[in-house]
């Protein structure tokens, strides 16, 4: 256990306006790694305080002026739940309320004025009457002392109340009873926080008061160097309590260092060659290597950080020395003022060159991902919402916000919650065995006992994201990528001895459970926190590979019914399974059906490993891979991680760990037994149709039971579940199980209710999608719902500054998803109304409510196609209803095509190929069915413009009830003479002569239009699976669509331009490759605003307001078309004469000046293809020199344009280096470059 110190800071830091400044203030605040900082004096207007958001400094509160004068801000840290009190509209209050050790302290940050204080202090105690709590820390600048003898510098004579804090401002803290801390802890010392060269005095004016309790705690307070503004910070540590060590986490930084990185590779290799002997076993070997290499990466970190640091922090030990020499001083101090001006140059100098690096970095990630999606485009508009803080519990009836006690409680609960439940192996063995399951096969079960190889490892290692929380070793993914060569052989090895004896690594049982709240729970329950575990990245290694290895078992042995996390398997084959239910109950309201959403209580958290044991006999998996999951599941151990602190530890005896890849496998095994017991008992009545009765669906533990008769079935389903739950540890939550029923009234529903004690509600959420009894709700309840969201956020994003093509990205990013969710789901949506509102809103988006510069088919086009890849949703739609569409084409999934044809007078085929819905209305009442087939007739010709060989003819032309075994044309048809002909009935064996009639009968209704010979894109599409499915529909129909989008408009006007035709080769050469030359967003953009003679010129105004001349703003002679203003006017032309002059000099070639060229990048007739990533870069950086210049104000210098390529030199250098190529690949494109900027500027 350790001391846990609270750092406050506070300083005057006169003025925040400027950029660098802010930067410097920012620097210095990072690595003084306050938990509150106050800064008053800041100068800044509301508008600008987004300038100052930093979320690794903390939360940040501001109270400002109208004008740009006073200002006081405070950055505090989450985990003390700041919450603002009070600012006031001068700038000078602000009172922010936070949670110390649980108690509530006021912050107060002041700024008061230099005249009327006695009216400023007064308002000040009014606001804090008002607001006040017991304990309180005041802080800020004061514009007063306290004494003036002990806080003034005494040789000025002056009139001795001058400067001192009014006497009802001292009453006010005697009755606050504060006391000013500084001075406590520096009874007799004199030193000051404020240097006034105007008057030559000294002062300590910056302050902090704080009431008695807190005096006793504060550990250390002291005034910091001078070297943020012309007063000294003045810094306090408080000791807030105790906490428990923090689990350690490697810096991942340090692996980017080569000579720590080769450190450590050499610190492995020595271990394992030092270690790794025959007579050791695998798993201790493995282990102790893993604490070796923790203190060698500690030892590491802080060599790194002491040499990072060393210099500043003995430069501000100097200036906090000088300056307490000069206050000291008797006599002249100038020698004194002069020695401290050169450390302060000094300091200036040094992090002047730290933050330009964190600039450069900066401006790399900007021009590598602006207007991107990604996380940095996710930080721009995410929506800052704090992280929960565990605050409060509530435990039997009472309050406890003590957090020793809230630690205590929780792993009170845990413990108990993980405790093993006990129960007889014979009676788990029993129950298991009579249960019918299928089993794995030997060839499946070979694979799962088969030795783990290298190769398997590395894959594994590979397709492991970065930047996960690592487990309780602290390793991350970062340090097994990095040394996977070290690592690997001694890895595989370990893997091995756990499959072949079962001894597992004691940190392979270990883990960190970290809580996460249930959205829209009280979080003041602790069973409404989900627990995840962080395990370590070497376990997560051997368990994914088993994963992947059972998957596959799985997906061919688990019953269809269960759609979770197997291959192949998704969502919305549930969510279509239950809406069908629902409109088959709809149609028949003779049926009664109730569907019964079953919720388990800690599911994962529950599973006994005894009967997880015996389940995996019952699937016969192999002897080692039942061998490791029993090692795995043996004597566990977590420490819980409770607002950043950890637990003891517990010891966990049941349950499957949330966080690791083998869990939910493992968990759905397990609870296949039971979905069996439900699927098989007689006593249950499910919905019958045809031949198939539906009983139980379940996507993990999310299940649900489908009955009619549900009086007589809901009883045996409760008591399987029961039986089910006293061997397996399942447990229903009663309260949070739901019905939703169909066709059965009021009474019927009470008599429901009281036999299972569970309630009846008109709408559940399940899977996402909120399901009613009457589907026609479907639509107002999910898709309007989820607009009306992103409307909102869509509107909150209009003030952040982004550009167009950021706008497209946020789209991609943030609206997308969200509504291609509904559209794989519930595809219900029939007309173009809601799409042309989708479209309305997110065109005004994009152009800020401006007029569209660019046509919204060329915003949709494909980029390979010249477009900007806007996600069009309605295409979208439409490609997730021809996903669903395949069902009916392939027509395998008979329990989905019975319950979606419910009482079809006609086969599937007779309405995908031959319009049967004319004849059967009531085909297109389905609230499925009805858009489906709309999407489909849209596209059905184009398509498929000649008869497939897939249709089903008989299919088609039977009814549905007589089950009559079909075949498709492929079968019943031969190629002869480039001819298709039918086989013959006795090739066909088909006996039924009237069967063959009908057939022969469409066949020739079907020649007139024609065969397809081959399958056509569409069918290749589907038989590719399901993964990625609607993606590539997508790219199917938008090509389809934009085929007359080929020849754009501004394709014409720049032929004209140019006086020349341009082959569309030409175009696609540019769109697929030289739009890609770069990474950078500001350039891809560049070209992309030229493409389409986006900019604005002067002839464009004229149109728009007749007032205007549309004279060039440049050379004022001519008029400003798009092509005078970026390539005819006079004084464009000898800026791009100079470019391509100096693009020459650079590259000793001798390129000629073209528009194409230099406009466009067309420049495949140049035959120096070598230099052609220089030549681009060139004349982007023209071009962007040219755009920031636009109207002509500053002038084009070669200055401009080669800052602009030395900044490129600089972005490509580190884009090289994070793709970890060698400096030659570098310096084969750009020594020439280099040399040429590296001379003197030209200006």
């Amino acid at each position: 256990m350790s001391v846990q110190n609270l750092k406050i800071m506070s300083c005057n830091i006169n003025g925040l306006n400027n950029g660098y400044k802010r930067k410097k203030v920012v620097h210095f605040l990072q690595k003084i790694k306050s938990d509150i900082v106050c800064l008053v004096e800041t100068h800044l207007i509301y508008k600008d305080s987004h300038l100052l958001k930093r979320e690794r400094l903390g939360h940040l509160f501001t109270a400002c002026n109208s004008k740009k004068t006073n200002g006081v801000l405070f950055y505090i840290k989450k985990d003390l739940a700041p919450e603002k009190i009070f600012c006031d509209e001068d700038g000078r209050i602000l009172i922010i309320k936070v949670y110390i050790q649980k108690a509530p302290v006021l912050l107060v940050g002041v700024y008061a004025p230099n005249n009327k204080q006695k009216l400023f202090y007064k308002k000040l105690t009014r606001i804090l009457a008002e607001y006040g709590e017991k304990e309180m820390l005041w802080m800020g600048d004061f514009n007063g002392v306290m004494v003036p003898k002990e806080d003034r510098d005494s040789k000025v004579k002056k009139d001795r109340k001058e400067g001192r804090l009014p006497g009802s401002f001292l009453r006010e803290i005697q009755y606050w009873e504060l006391y000013d801390i500084w001075r406590v802890h520096n009874p007799t010392r004199k030193e000051y926080s404020y240097y006034s060269h105007r008057h030559g005095t000294s002062s300590r004016i910056d302050l902090i008061f704080g009431i008695k309790e807190l005096v006793g705690k504060t550990e250390k307070i002291e005034l910091l160097p001078r070297v943020l503004a012309d007063h000294n910070p003045i810094l306090m540590k408080l000791r807030v309590g105790y906490k428990r060590n923090r689990a350690w986490r490697m810096n991942d930084y340090i692996l980017k260092i080569k000579s720590h990185r080769e450190k450590i590779r050499m610190g492995i290799n020595n271990y394992f060659k030092d270690n790794a002997k025959e007579e050791m076993k695998e798993g201790i070997v493995w282990d102790a290597g893993k604490a070796v290499i923790r203190g060698l990466l500690i030892q590491q970190n802080s060599i790194w950080y002491k040499g990072k640091n060393k210099a500043q922090l003995e430069l501000l030990s100097k200036i906090r020395t000088k300056e307490l020499e000069i206050e000291k001083e008797k006599g002249t101090k100038t020698r004194l003022q002069g020695e401290l001006k050169k450390l302060h140059q000094q300091y200036e100098q040094l992090i002047a060159s730290e933050i330009e690096r964190k600039v450069m970095y900066n401006r790399y990630n900007f021009f590598e991902n602006a207007n991107k999606p990604g996380k940095l485009l996710a930080w721009q508009i995410k929506d800052a919402k704090k992280k929960p803080l565990i605050m409060r519990i509530k435990n039997k009836g009472e309050t406890v916000t003590d957090s020793q006690q809230i630690q205590k409680l929780f792993e009170e609960y845990y413990a108990n919650l993980y405790k093993k439940t006990q129960g007889e192996i014979k009676t788990i063995s029993q129950y298991v065995e009579e249960t019918n399951l299928e089993q794995i096969s030997e060839a499946m079960k070979a694979d799962l006992d088969k030795q783990i190889t290298p190769e398997e490892v590395i894959r594994t290692i590979n397709m492991a994201k970065v930047n996960k929380s690592p487990g309780a070793d602290g390793l991350s993914t970062l340090y097994y990528k990095t040394f996977k060569e070290e690592l690997v052989p001694q890895l595989v090895s370990v893997m091995n001895v756990v499959l072949k004896k079962g001894e597992l690594p004691e940190s392979w049982k270990e883990s960190i459970i970290v809580l996460v709240p249930k959205q829209d729970k009280d979080l003041d329950l602790i069973k409404n926190y989900r627990p995840i575990s962080l395990l370590n990245c070497d376990y997560k290694i051997f368990a994914t590979i088993l994963a992947n290895r059972i998957k596959q078992a799985l997906a061919q042995i688990i019953h269809k019914d269960q759609v979770g996390f197997l291959p192949g398997r998704q969502v919305n084959q549930n969510i279509r399974l239950i809406l069908n239910t629902l409109e088959v109950a709809e149609k028949d309201p003779n049926r009664d059906l109730a569907l019964f959403f079953i919720d388990a209580e800690k599911a994962f958290d529950h599973v006994r490993w005894d009967y997880l044991e015996k389940v995996l006999e019952k699937f016969e998996v192999g002897h080692q891979f039942k061998r490791a999951v029993g090692a795995i599941y043996t004597n566990q151990r977590a420490r819980l991680n409770i607002n950043g602190q950890l637990s003891d530890y517990i010891d966990i005896q049941k349950g499957t760990r949330q966080g690791c890849p083998l869990s939910p496998l493992l968990f759905i095994m397990g609870l296949e037994i039971l979905n069996v017991r439900i699927r098989e008992e007689k006593e249950i009545t499910g919905l019958k149709i045809s031949d198939q009765e539906l009983k139980i669906r379940a996507y993990a533990d999310d299940i649900v039971c489908i009955l009619t008769n549900p009086l007589q079935s809901i009883k045996k389903v409760l008591d399987i579940i029961q039986r089910h739950g006293d061997i397996s540890g399942f447990i229903i939550n009663k309260e949070k199980s739901k019905f939703l029923v169909k066709n059965i009234d009021a009474k019927s529903c009470k008599k429901l209710e009281a036999a299972a004690d569970c309630e009846v509600i008109p709408k559940v959420k399940y899977l996402g999608i909120w399901v009613t009894n009457k589907n026609i709700n479907l639509f107002q309840d999910n898709y309007v719902k989820v607009w009306e969201d992103i409307k909102k956020d869509l509107t909150r994003w209009q003030t952040i500054p982004l550009t167009w093509m950021g706008r497209i990205a946020v789209i991609k990013m943030m609206a997308l998803p969200k509504m291609l969710f509904l559209f794989q789901n519930i595809p219900i949506i029939k007309g173009i109304n809601f799409f042309e509102k989708l479209k309305r809103k997110i065109t005004d988006f994009i152009w800020a409510g401006k007029r569209a510069r660019i046509a919204y088919r060329n915003l949709i086009d494909d980029k390979g196609r010249g477009g900007l890849s806007l996600p069009d949703l309605r295409t979208y739609y439409e490609a997730a209803a021809l996903s669903w569409m395949k069902e009916w084409i392939k027509l395998e999934n008979k329990t989905l095509l019975n319950l979606e044809g419910y009482e079809l007078r006609f086969g599937w085929h007779a309405y995908v190929w031959y319009d049967g819905d004319k004849l059967n209305k009531d085909f297109n009442k389905h609230i499925i069915r009805g858009g489906l087939l709309d999407i489909w007739k849209k596209y059905r010709k184009g398509m498929e413009p000649k008869t497939p060989l897939w249709l089903r003819p008989l299919e088609a032309v039977i009814r549905p009830a007589l089950s009559v075994e079909t075949r498709t044309y492929k079968e019943y048809l031969i190629r002869e003479n480039e001819e298709w002909k039918l086989k013959g009935r006795e090739e066909l064996e088909i006996n039924d002569w009237f069967r063959y009639h009908q057939l022969h009968e469409r066949y020739k209704k079907d020649m007139r239009v024609g065969f397809a010979t081959k399958k056509s894109e569409l069918e290749r599409i589907w038989e590719k699976g399901n993964k990625g499915l609607i993606s590539r529909l997508y790219k199917y129909i938008l090509s389809y669509n934009m085929e007359d989008n080929t020849v754009k408009t501004v394709m014409i006007s720049w032929a004209k331009d140019l006086g020349r035709p341009i082959e569309l080769d030409n175009w696609e050469y540019l769109w697929n490759k030289e739009f890609k030359f770069t990474i950078s967003g500001s350039i891809r953009e560049n070209q992309y605003k030229m493409f389409y003679r986006c900019y604005i010129t002067p002839a464009t105004l004229a149109k728009i307001d007749k007032s205007q001349q549309g004279i060039c703003w440049r050379c004022r002679k001519q008029k400003g078309t798009f092509i005078h203003m970026w390539w005819t006017c006079m004084t464009i032309q000898a800026f791009w004469d100079k470019v391509i002059k100096e693009t020459n000099k650079m590259l000793h070639n001798k390129i000629k000046k073209s528009p194409g060229l230099c406009l466009l990048g067309l420049h495949r007739e140049n035959n120096n293809q070598k230099d052609q990533e220089i030549y681009q870069y060139s004349f982007a950086a023209a071009r962007l020199t040219i755009a920031k210049d636009w109207k002509g104000e500053k002038g084009l210098t070669k200055k401009d344009w080669r800052e602009r390529m030395r900044e490129y030199m600089l972005m490509a250098k580190l884009t090289n280096n994070r793709k970890n190529k060698s400096n030659e690949d570098f310096l084969e494109t750009w020594k020439l470059a280099i040399a040429y900027l590296n001379k003197e500027s030209v200006t």
